[in-house]
């Protein structure tokens, strides 16, 4: 069985903020990016992932 969509809109609208700073106490420069896929009909529904981020540390 096949499913075809052909033109029609993804029920989601994905979005892509990426970022880069220095920090003030090594110079390093940090970048990140963060991408979220919103559902169009009812924005309640979100998640998040950070696919990518170099020289972050979390503790």
């Amino acid at each position: 069985m096949e499913v075809a969509i052909g033109n029609a809109t993804p029920p989601f609208q994905r979005e892509v903020r990426e970022w880069q700073r220095v920090d003030p106490n090594t110079g390093a420069l940090l970048t990140g990016r963060l991408e979220a896929d919103r559902w169009i009909r009812d924005h309640m529904n979100t998640y998040g992932k950070i696919p990518y981020m170099d020289g972050i540390s979390t503790h």
